[in-house]
């Protein structure tokens, strides 16, 4: 999702259901605010961990995609545990065009795996989003 420009965000503003002369300015303005911050939580919930990101995922669980489950919880005191037993060369390693790989999932190489903060919805086509 983009970041709303100013005339889009006093657009919504403009036309919202939140007026009303029961809502103070600041209790509307909370209320977008924290309608804005769950969007985007969601939207960077929906994209795939950096390394960097997942190194600081400890203590946190991480939904791992890779060959042969294709999508399992794990949980780790250590971030860095994640990496353990995974080669950090093969993340996010997708499937060539010209090669259909019957293992793929995720549009992933049977050796590509990726790290997720919550379980991606997948199209049909087998890919997140």
């Amino acid at each position: 999702m983009d970041a709303m420009t100013t005339a889009e965000c006093i657009h919504v503003y403009q036309h919202s259901r939140l007026q009303s002369e029961s809502f103070t300015p600041e209790a509307v303005a909370a209320a977008y605010v924290a309608g804005l911050a769950a969007l985007q939580e969601k939207a960077e919930a929906d994209k795939p961990l950096t390394l960097e990101e997942l190194e600081k995922m400890g203590g946190k669980p991480v939904w791992i995609v890779e060959y042969p489950k294709w999508g399992h919880w794990e949980l780790s005191e250590y971030g860095e545990d994640y990496l353990e037993d995974r080669d950090p060369d093969f993340y996010g390693m997708t499937a060539p065009e010209s090669i259909p790989d019957p293992l793929g999932k995720y549009g992933l190489h049977a050796l590509g795996w990726l790290a997720y903060k919550k379980e991606p919805e997948v199209t049909q086509d087998g890919k997140p989003g």
